[in-house]
């Protein structure tokens, strides 16, 4: 018997005889070494990044991100259907004694697999034979092949009309300063212009993270963040360095792609089970789907043209900070074909590095590898500073300003935030939440204001340990942060008068009103800030981090900014 998750509906390597295209783009990405039980979620994803890396097998009218969303739910839920240790994705089936995990997540992700790509049969065919082949024959095997079948079979049903098979509307290009073209030098048509009205998997809207519009053209702001990209990322640049230049080729290729191979190889390094593993993709991948219907939905709405024809026609925008250069081309020489704003790769790594966070801390070391440069490979001590180095990496390559990949970084943080608090959740009345910005006080209590010790010394944090920052353009008390600034810093705000904790001087303690009336809490004068990246206690990603005109600093105790780190 099969049940549908009323909730869930509501919200919305390779074994065996690989065809000889997809097994090569598959070994672009290396094999991990084996995990433990979690292997056959890995060998599945590793299917699935070879067939969207050989030409012709992803249809060109749908996102990726898509497919991988449906085959990891349809392995998670055929797994949980037998684990039964947390609540379904969409679909439970109500196992037999016995069932084999691994069937069901073979069957699952073979019959997911075979419905996004039919015409892959032969390939897909020989690669669950040998997966299968692992599974001892009998009644627990044929009962986790019933499972995962199953699941995969109403899956697919359910997203049959989820809008993504909707022809997308027409575009049609504007003409006045920042509107959206197509761009130079083969102006490409766009063709996601509808992904932002496809079902999301987790989210209640496509527009549920939506972020403020763009810096106006005529602002300091969005013509420093031309200036930068027209110097970086030029193709004949003199101002980008090496380790740019092959930042910006390394992290080229689908974002999600890469994303899925470092999931791959944290997943087999920390031997991660059968039911953990499916989560940790399930989760994964469902915040990179509803990341790309977001960010889609966004670009669409404010169709911000790309650097490349801002550059080609600066003279038109009104701003007499920026320069025209009508043969200006990006490093990757074409630029994809959609708006600028927001990022994809900055919503996108944002989103993976959240995610496995939540699972194993966002302090682990790992390499990377890209198919883009063959034997190069990128090494990290954080999962954060992977999202932040592949964000930026597109400033680099020429195609989106800094502006771009802020907004993208906090919807990614926002999408993942809410999935992981929102879908997978345990059974047993616990609660599997991301690290987010809390609301710190109740209606009618303050915020408290605490302090922390640090490589930096004695440190101003909130009640949850969370680092406090303060930005030195601010006026006085004033707060001059907001837009894409406030987005990526978010003001510490307060429902009444904040308390001081131990070792923070009450005198010091003050409050400001912002613009949407909210108060914010200020320390001998300064309005105080979070960084997002800091995503638990003792995090300090954005200690001297020059953004929106000057460096970020913590604060001691007795007020001071601490600049050093």
């Amino acid at each position: 018997m099969t049940t549908i998750s009323l909730r869930r509906f509501a919200l919305g390597l390779v074994v065996g005889a690989f065809a000889a295209a997809a097994l090569a783009a598959a070994n672009a990405y290396a094999r991990p070494a084996p995990s433990d039980g979690g292997q056959p979620v890995i060998d599945w994803n590793r299917v699935l990044l070879g067939l969207v890396s050989t030409p012709g097998v992803q249809p060109a009218s749908v996102q990726p991100t898509r497919n991988f969303a449906i085959v990891q739910t349809a392995i998670y839920d055929a797994v949980n259907s037998i684990d039964r240790t947390h609540e379904p994705y969409l679909i439970e089936v109500h196992p037999r004694r016995g069932a084999s995990e691994t069937a069901a997540a073979d069957a699952a992700a073979y019959r997911a697999l075979l419905g996004l790509y039919p015409s892959q049969q032969q390939t897909l065919d020989a690669t669950y034979a040998a997966e299968l082949a692992e599974v001892p024959a009998g009644p627990a095997r044929d009962e986790g092949v019933r499972i995962g079948a199953e699941v995969a079979h109403d899956l697919l049903a359910v997203r049959a009309d989820d809008g993504s098979q909707t022809a997308p509307p027409p575009f049609n290009a504007g003409t006045d300063p920042g509107a959206y073209r197509p761009t130079p030098p083969n102006l490409a048509a766009p063709v996601f212009t509808g992904w932002g009205q496809v079902k999301p998997f987790a989210l209640d809207a496509a527009n549920q993270f939506r972020p403020a519009p763009p810096y106006a053209l005529t602002t300091d702001a969005y013509a420093r963040a031309l200036q930068e990209v027209q110097s970086l990322g030029a193709a004949n640049s003199t101002t980008r360095t090496p380790e740019q230049t092959q930042i910006a080729t390394f992290w080229n290729p689908p974002i999600q792609n890469a994303w899925n191979q470092i999931a791959e190889t944290v997943a087999a390094a920390h031997h991660s089970d059968l039911p953990t593993t499916a989560r940790l993709f399930a989760a994964l991948d469902v915040s990179f789907a509803d990341g790309a219907i977001a960010f889609y939905d966004a670009k669409y709405t404010f169709q911000l043209w790309r650097p490349v024809t801002a550059i080609n026609l600066a003279d038109t925008d009104g701003n007499p900070n920026t320069t025209a250069d009508a043969a200006w081309l990006p490093l990757t020489g074409t630029t994809p074909a959609d708006p600028s704003y927001p990022g994809a790769h900055s919503t996108i790594s944002a989103a993976g590095a959240d995610v496995l966070a939540r699972f194993y801390g966002d302090a682990q070391r790992f390499t990377v590898t890209s198919p883009a440069l063959p034997g190069v490979t990128r090494s990290f001590r954080s999962f954060s500073a992977a999202a932040e180095e592949a964000g930026l990496s597109r400033i680099y390559a020429g195609v989106h300003t800094r502006l771009d990949h802020v907004a993208g970084l906090k919807i990614g943080y926002d999408v993942a935030t809410f999935v992981l608090g929102h879908a997978l959740l345990p059974n047993r009345g616990a609660t599997l939440t991301a690290a987010r910005i809390p609301a710190r006080q109740s209606a009618n209590t303050g915020t408290v204001v605490d302090v922390a010790r640090s490589r930096f010394g004695r440190v101003l944090v909130d009640e949850h340990g969370r680092t406090l920052y303060d930005f030195p353009p601010d006026k006085g008390t004033m707060s001059v942060c907001y837009g894409a600034c406030a987005a990526l810093w978010p003001p510490l705000t307060t429902k009444a008068k904040p308390h001081a904790g131990p070792g923070v001087r009450h005198s010091l303690l003050g409050t400001t009103r912002r613009s949407d009336g909210t108060l914010e809490v200020t320390y001998g004068g300064h309005p105080l800030y979070y960084y997002v990246a800091d995503r638990k206690r003792g995090q300090f990603s954005g200690q001297g981090l020059d953004q929106f005109g000057a460096p970020w600093w913590v604060i001691s105790p007795t007020g001071t900014e601490i600049h050093r780190g």
